[in-house]
């Protein structure tokens, strides 16, 4: 059984039997307050994370950002969502 769990204009999560799937779509380089925005969003999903536990997660979309990039701050908060 598929279940949406929350729809937003930047995320969506889906529920299917014990494993959560969020598709995320984050902001654009040059955005103004990119970072709070994203940092929203981070916390949003990890709100629903924590809600649902005891669900395998899995976290996919586009993040706008090259994670081949260490030096970037928004490339690890990107892997530290991915993770």
């Amino acid at each position: 059984m598929t279940q949406t769990v929350h729809c937003d204009y930047r995320y969506v999560i889906e529920k299917i039997a014990n494993y959560l799937f969020v598709n995320v779509y984050l902001l654009c380089v040059g955005t103004t307050y990119r970072a709070v925005i994203s940092d929203d969003i981070r916390t949003d999903i990890w709100a629903w994370r924590e809600l649902y536990s005891n669900c395998q997660l899995f976290i996919g979309g586009d993040f706008n950002v090259s994670l081949d990039n260490n030096n970037n701050v928004y490339s690890s908060q990107a892997l530290f969502v991915a993770m």
